[in-house]
């Protein structure tokens, strides 16, 4: 199986997941980047697999409290997910929550509120419908 084969990177995620389990972030981080490079080789930029691995890098950055990167990344799972999408999908919503949990770190609590609530709106039409 080539190494750029997106089955390959499903596994990094896995192993990535176990890392984060023992709070080895910076092997959460190698393995998400890992993944991130196959899917963007394999899928390109605009696929789902690409957003979530942005998301998962995003979160880990949160984490080890690199917030800006955190954003960084968030924003453009945020954006592929927008592209991709239903408007009110879920996912949408998880990465908004994402993304307003960062700001809430930060102190920016304009900021987090106004994304708290975007996620909120998703949530209340996707789970209605």
């Amino acid at each position: 199986m080539p190494s750029d084969n997106p089955k390959i990177a499903d596994d990094y995620n896995r192993i990535a997941v176990v890392y984060d389990e023992t709070g080895r972030l910076e092997l959460v981080l190698q393995y998400y980047d890992s993944a991130l490079k196959i899917y963007v080789s394999f899928y390109g930029e605009d696929h789902v697999k690409t957003s979530y691995a942005y998301n998962n890098i995003g979160v880990t950055l949160w984490k080890q409290k690199r917030y800006s990167r955190a954003l960084e990344n968030l924003g453009k799972a945020l954006v592929i997910k927008e592209k991709l999408l239903p408007i009110h999908h879920p996912q949408i919503a998880a990465t908004q929550v994402n993304i307003s949990l960062v700001y809430g770190d930060m102190k920016k609590y304009d900021l987090a509120l106004m994304n708290f609530e975007k996620a909120l709106r998703i949530r209340e039409f996707s789970y209605t419908v």
